[in-house]
């Protein structure tokens, strides 16, 4: 019988220690400990999705939408 069957959650307890090794190698080779893209990092890197959401979900609440860019 394999550990998974004995031990309750162990294997979120390798999935877990995986992640920290990842994280520990990636410190170790750049030399950086976390690099936050900030919060409106997903907003800004591809804002294209973000606009068609947002004008989808003015559309289906009943609004008529028109999209210009600020200049």
């Amino acid at each position: 019988m394999g550990h998974g069957a004995e031990f309750p959650g162990f294997k979120a307890m390798i999935a877990t220690e995986c992640s920290m090794l990842i994280a520990i190698w990636q410190v170790v080779q750049t030399g950086t400990f976390h690099n936050d893209p900030g919060k409106d990092y997903y907003t800004k890197h591809d804002s294209d999705p973000a606009k068609k959401r947002a004008l989808g979900q003015s559309q289906n609440l009943g609004h008529t939408v028109t999209h210009e860019p600020i200049i």
